[in-house]
């Protein structure tokens, strides 16, 4: 039987401190999860003059972290990125990827989360959460909880998590499991415009090229 080892937070960043968005989400988290790891760096497609968070961000996550990662070098991608708190995680974690930008209300009931074996087809291992914007969009469901093991990893666009594991056969792109469960403990805030112009400006200038990049993987696998 897969068995809960502990309940880890995962985060990305880079210079968040233009607004409370960045201390919000790690309030929310904080004594919610065994372990949070965050990440820092720009990635080699975002305008940036440091690859580093020259803000404070840096200094606000080590408060409330277990691990923060600073790079020595701009990242190439978000799959890159991703994929380096991946490496921070046991077989056995519960992880949840949650967005600076947003904001965690409840918490985790261990009762909820089907255990099930690892002979299984592993839908009971993948999740949804519940995500309420603040512009307007009605609340949808995303993916962004799952049980961790050794052999995942992100590849083809920055939320394509693929698992391959020697119980399977296959390889998988979880995303496309189905179904996932939704968890009912907890749902994310999310405050998407709450950023400066530039910020905006800049983050649009990365993700249009970064669609331009994954775009045919994206209609390849339906993401």
């Amino acid at each position: 039987m897969y068995k809960i080892n502990r309940t880890v937070a995962c985060i990305i960043y880079y210079n968040e401190m233009d607004n409370d968005n960045l201390e919000r989400c790690l309030k929310s988290i904080h004594n919610k999860f065994n372990y949070i790891v965050a990440v820092d760096g720009a990635y080699k497609e975002f305008p940036h003059d440091n690859f580093l968070s020259t803000d404070g961000s840096t200094e606000l996550a080590k408060k409330y972290c277990s691990n923060v990662i600073i790079p020595n070098r701009e990242w190439v991608d978000e799959i890159e990125k991703r994929n380096s708190y991946l490496k921070r995680l046991c077989y056995g974690d519960f992880v949840v990827i949650i967005d600076s930008d947003e904001e965690m209300i409840g918490g985790i009931d261990k009762k909820e989360l089907e255990l099930g074996d690892i002979k299984d087809i592993p839908e009971c291992f993948f999740y949804d959460i519940r995500l309420t914007r603040h512009d307007n969009v009605p609340p949808y469901n995303i993916y962004r909880a799952f049980k961790y093991f050794s052999t995942m990893g992100y590849q083809g666009t920055h939320n394509a998590l693929w698992l391959k594991h020697n119980a399977f056969e296959n390889e998988y792109l979880t995303n496309s499991i189905v179904p996932r469960r939704l968890i009912t403990g907890f749902h994310f805030e999310h405050y998407q415009d709450e950023r400066s112009k530039q910020r905006v400006l800049d983050k649009g200038i990365y993700y249009r090229k970064l669609w331009e990049q994954e775009k045919d993987y994206r209609k390849k696998y339906g993401l």
